[in-house]
């Protein structure tokens, strides 16, 4: 018997397309769904004619819903039943029988694309297979996203060469044939940037790909992600010209509305480690057209008060790659005394992927109040620091991680190398409740006596972030007094269970331990607590009560409050 075309109807997508007056019997599921969507039923006020002429052409109405799943053969039977007391009503049954099953597939790429990868690997994963239903929708559903892909990849004269599904009934049996010609893969062309906010040296630096590349939407898509996020633009729309392609290439144009240059902020809070506080921010994120950038940052608390202003300059990538000159000040009052600090130096900043290196070189200037003495310090400290961040949700990750890993150099008063360690690791559980371990691991090597050791450089405990239960930085080492003096050694440790109780409310349990110590004489005190969680778009509100498990004589043994606001990554 000579093959039958394939039929490509549309299938449903929707699950409630009701019939008020046909009734279907014999199907279920998608073949249903999709019999309704062939229905043209006529409303309750038309004529006995036009229901009529309705219910003989029912059939043949549906019967290309039933073949878009491979029933070509089907029993189909329509008839008007006793109407209701508002509107007529039909019984439509419908007996499937058995479906065309697929025979043999031919599914071949030609032209560029049979050398790609991604082509390849797309078309290798066909959604019919010998012996399985003949299904149009999956079938159509495959060739619309093999022809997008194909756009994706720049094959833009892609097409179906051959496409055919031979239908034989009487072997109810199907065989598919694809050809793909994909013709040649086009290249990225020549950028041009509708703007004149940065210098076209700037502006290049954004693009991640070079003219020539084998062209690929990905590209155009990161390139847009980068210019929106990189503050110096409100919007930014990236536009592959395919309009103009020609010679192989594809130029792209890129349309970008600048944004306003400077912004301040203005801020008032309070957290049971600084106490009240106020902040002010201003920043100019695009001082010139060269992409230079500076942010002033001041805070004012009750135990510290600091001043930092940071000028960045561009080498590479704006967003991954610069320079910045800080100039910083800081002054702390802690148990242990009170310090204030001067640092200023340039730092390389470099981001790949999810790691962020920093290499610097800091002059730190130093007067620290300490065990009822005075210590003058003068220091020039290189080092280095990574970072690396992942979490799969800005406001309530399920699955993240967080670590920080440094090495400095202090040469000048005293020389010293210093090493610190912080990680954090977040994972949800079946039930949605959240487990968190965070930990700190830190040394210092010093030349000298420790006493000479600068405050701000010495490891202490104790905190809202550290061992909860204790108060900020009050946990270390005392000299022969009972002073708190601090550490060269830290190693700290927290396990917490959080257990929803709303879907913005959770309430958490928690031990933390650790402590700054020398050498090896580590004590450890342990806090532990319960709290809530508070969930809102800039991040948890964190409200805690701990206490002290482990105390030395003399230290209360009272619960202490803890509050915190901000990302948990």
């Amino acid at each position: 018997m000579a093959p039958r075309a394939g039929i490509f109807a549309p299938l449903a997508l929707a699950a409630d397309i009701a019939s008020a007056a046909t009734a279907i019997s014999g199907i279920d599921g998608r073949l249903l769904e999709n019999v309704r969507l062939f229905l043209d039923e006529p409303d309750c006020e038309a004529n006995p004619a036009a229901v009529s002429r309705y219910v003989r052409d029912l059939p043949a109405d549906v019967l290309p819903a039933l073949e878009a799943f491979g029933y070509y053969e089907p029993r189909i039977t329509a008839r008007r039943t006793a109407d209701t007391a508002d509107c007529w009503s039909v019984e439509l049954a419908i007996e499937p029988r058995d479906p065309v099953v697929v025979r043999a597939i031919s599914a071949e790429l030609a032209g560029a694309a049979g050398d790609d990868e991604a082509m390849r690997a797309y078309v290798a994963d066909f959604p019919l297979a010998p012996g399985s239903t003949l299904d149009h929708g999956r079938l159509r559903a495959f060739k619309s996203r093999l022809e997008a892909l194909a756009r994706e990849r720049g094959y833009i004269d892609a097409r179906f060469a051959e496409e055919r599904v031979d239908v034989y009934l009487d072997e109810r049996a199907a065989d598919v044939t694809l050809t793909f010609d994909s013709g040649p893969r086009y290249a990225f062309g020549d950028v041009t940037f509708d703007t004149t906010a940065l210098r076209p040296d700037v502006l290049a630096q954004f693009v991640p790909f070079e003219p020539g590349e084998p062209y690929d939407a990905s590209a155009i898509a990161d390139l847009q992600r980068t210019l929106t996020a990189s503050e110096y633009f409100t919007r930014a729309r990236v536009v592959p010209r395919f309009d103009a392609a020609g010679g192989g290439t594809i130029p792209v144009r890129v349309d970008a509305v600048p944004a306003a240059p400077t912004s301040s902020a203005i801020g008032v809070g309070f957290s049971t480690d600084d106490g009240p506080r106020f902040s002010y921010e201003r920043e100019n994120v695009r001082r010139n057209r060269a992409g230079h950038r500076y942010d002033l940052d001041v805070l004012l608390a009750q135990v510290r008060q600091s001043a930092t202003l940071d000028y960045r300059i561009p080498i590479g990538n704006p967003q991954r790659d610069w320079w910045s000159l800080r100039v910083g000040g800081e002054r702390e009052d802690i148990d242990a005394g009170v310090g204030s600090v001067l640092r200023f130096g340039p730092h390389r900043v470099l981001i790949t992927g999810e790691r962020t290196t920093t290499r610097f070189v800091d002059l730190l200037v130093e007067r620290d109040e300490i065990a009822g003495g005075t210590l003058d310090t003068k220091l020039v400290l290189p080092g280095i620091k990574w970072a690396r961040s992942s979490r799969d949700d800005l406001v309530r990750p399920r699955q993240g991680f967080r670590l920080s890993y440094g090495v400095s150099v202090g040469v000048g008063d005293i020389r010293l190398v210093q090493a610190d360690f912080r990680g954090k690791w977040l994972t949800a559980t079946g039930w949605d409740a959240r487990v968190i371990v965070r930990g700190r691991a830190g040394v210092t090597v010093q030349d000298r006596e420790f006493h000479r050791v600068p405050l701000s450089l010495r490891f202490f405990s104790g905190g809202d972030n550290s061992v909860r239960g204790y108060d900020y930085e009050s946990l270390g080492p005392r000299n022969a007094a009972g002073e708190l003096v601090g550490g060269n050694r830290v190693l700290e440790t927290s396990v917490e269970y959080e257990h929803p109780v709303t879907e913005s409310w959770s309430v958490a349990a928690f031990v933390d331990t650790g402590n700054a110590f020398l050498r090896s004489n580590l004590d450890l005190r342990t806090g532990a607590g319960i709290g809530a969680r508070w969930f809102t778009p800039i991040g948890p509100v964190r409200v805690d009560v701990a206490w002290p498990v482990s105390t030395a004589p003399g230290e209360d043994r009272g619960p202490r409050l803890h509050l915190g606001l901000g990302p948990d990554l």
